[in-house]
């Protein structure tokens, strides 16, 4: 019997889609073992860091830096026409932004749809 490896498990990939609507289907690949209790808690930090007794463009600086730290940590990919860079996430509307990973959150929750395209 070969011997388990949590390295093997850590190459697991999976793949969420994300309507944005007028058959636009952004197919986002993820490595849902790179969400881990580690990454939960700095992300909890960062997200608690930008609410307390911080300026307003403070708390939104924290939050995008967040949200784009979570996304380069958990994606490996997407169909996208767009190069994945952490320039490109900061350069989209914080509405894509947050669909995104809002996506990719459900999906390692069991919570999405089955890609679609």
């Amino acid at each position: 019997m070969a011997q388990f490896s949590f390295a093997k498990v850590a190459l697991n990939r999976a793949t969420v889609a994300v309507d944005f609507g007028d058959d636009n289907i952004l197919h986002v690949d993820y490595s849902p073992d790179r969400l881990t209790s580690k990454f939960a808690l700095e992300m909890t930090a960062l997200n608690s860091a930008a609410g307390d007794g911080a300026q307003a463009p403070d708390k939104a600086e924290a939050s995008i830096n967040s949200a784009v730290d979570a996304l380069m940590q958990l994606v490996t990919g997407w169909d996208a026409e767009e190069a994945f860079s952490r320039d490109f996430l900061l350069d989209l509307p914080m509405a894509h932004l947050s669909k995104i990973l809002s996506a990719v959150m459900a999906d390692q929750a069991g919570e999405a749809s089955a890609p679609t395209g």
